[in-house]
């Protein structure tokens, strides 16, 4: 993800840092603040608290996402995959997986947590509707709604596979693995095989 300018979104920015590199539980305003060579005040000025910032987190998430679905519809299905597989690794699972795992305070991130499940199932939701568009443009085969808890999958797995094994590059992983899941459901591959 591209890094920002405005202290806003520099504080977005280097708390999802943060949140990777040490979790959610662990990180503080302060180490927020001091990476961002401002101080704990300041950072208030901008979010209340760290919640706050992790909320809004997955807000940008949801809305980057968004711009993904709603680009220009003449895009090739699997290079609007790709972009949703690189948000999804670069943004929003580093987020799930913050959230799932600060189970000892687990009361300071419901509603985070909340919001994430929301925008999971939101997720799942445009990707089935993707699938559903490209089923009846006689792209792909297939029940919309597995293909895109599929899609998910792959994606997820693909990115466990990154956190265990650093010498794989994160593009030509999801590259390759989107192209075996397409594989799997374009409509061409079924007219070869009758």
């Amino acid at each position: 993800m591209p890094r920002h300018t405005d202290t806003k979104h520099i504080l977005l920015d280097i708390a999802r840092e943060l949140f990777a590199e040490q979790g959610y539980r662990v990180t503080t305003l302060e180490q927020i603040a001091a990476r961002a060579g401002i101080t704990k005040p300041a950072v208030y000025r901008h979010y209340a608290s760290k919640q706050a910032i992790l909320e809004a987190l997955l807000v940008q998430a949801d809305q980057q996402e968004q711009e993904i679905f709603t680009e220009d519809p003449s895009l090739p299905l699997q290079d609007r995959l790709v972009q949703v597989a690189q948000l999804y690794t670069g943004g929003f699972n580093p987020l799930m997986a913050v959230i799932t795992g600060a189970s000892d305070k687990r009361e300071q991130v419901a509603d985070a947590e909340m919001h994430a499940r929301k925008h999971m199932r939101q997720t799942l939701a445009r990707l089935t509707e993707l699938f559903r568009r490209e089923i009846q443009t006689g792209t792909v085969q297939g029940d919309p709604q597995i293909l895109a808890v599929m899609f998910s999958s792959v994606i997820h797995g693909s990115q466990m596979h990154l956190n265990r094994n650093p010498i794989l590059q994160e593009k030509q992983l999801l590259e390759a693995s989107i192209e075996v899941f397409l594989h799997g459901c374009l409509q061409d591959r079924v007219k070869s095989r009758a």
